[in-house]
Formats: C-alpha cells, structure tokens, sequence
C-alpha cells in the first residue's frame, strides 16, 4: 500500500514537471529521459526497501509489478546496474 502511494506521488511530481515546463524540443527530450531514469531509480529502491535486495534487471520490476511497464527509452536502452542499482 505504502510503495504504491510513494509510486504514485513520485509519478506524479514526474508528469507535473514534463508538462508544465516550457522548454525547446530538444531539452524536452532529454528531460523526460532524465526524468524516467529518475522513476526507474526511485523504483529501485522501493524495490530494496520491500525486498531486501536490488532487483537482477530492470525488467524484474515488471515482473513483481512495482511499475505497470519499463518508459519508453527514446531509442537508447536504459543501462542498469544490479550491484550498484543505478540507471543510466
């Protein structure tokens, strides 16, 4: 119940941010990456929170239903790091 609401607020704040933020095509591309990066981070560790552990790919977060689906990538795979947990 808890991770779903911190879930849900996170996401939140993350679409708040992209549409009420002017900014040109190019810096709005590169913020939603950041700003998906930044979801898949905050999910992460959720994930360590509730399971003790980082989860082995990004893709287990699916799996175990912490987010409905990975966002979109914008033509670059997001690299994840399962020791460190960190998204890039």
């Amino acid at each position: 119940m808890i991770k779903g609401l911190i879930f849900v607020i996170v996401l939140a704040m993350i679409y708040w941010a992209i549409y009420f933020t002017q900014s040109p095509p190019d810096r709005t591309e590169r913020s939603m990456r950041n700003m998906n990066i930044a979801l898949l981070e905050t999910t992460v560790e959720i994930f360590i929170t509730s399971e003790g552990r980082n989860p082995d790919s990004l893709q287990e977060l699916v799996s175990k239903e912490y987010i409905d689906s990975l966002p979109d990538d914008g033509g670059i795979p997001f690299k994840y790091d399962p020791v460190s947990g960190q998204v890039r």
